[in-house]
């Protein structure tokens, strides 16, 4: 999942048109590190940009529930749990 937006660098006035913006991995924690290439086909390369945001503690919340949320889900998928339900 990446997005795709018209950039233009403050500092230098670098144009990217169809900049790649992607976010990292993340580590569950109270930031998130977004990183910017030119273009989609120079995602492997040295990225543009590079800023982290430092996330509400709503936000984390949100994020920590939705990823339990998903490890029940991937917990029946495993035959030991065929049957399980949600309780």
């Amino acid at each position: 999942m990446a997005l795709q937006i018209s950039f233009t660098d403050g500092n230098t006035g670098v144009q990217a048109p169809s900049s790649y913006v992607r976010v990292d991995p993340p580590a569950i924690g109270n930031s998130v590190t977004v990183t910017r290439y030119y273009n989609a086909a120079a995602g492997g390369l040295a990225p543009i940009q590079s800023r982290t945001f430092t996330l509400p503690p709503g936000v984390i919340t949100a994020i920590q529930n939705a990823i339990v949320a998903q490890l029940y889900n991937y917990l029946k998928t495993l035959p030991e749990f065929t049957g399980a339900i949600d309780a």
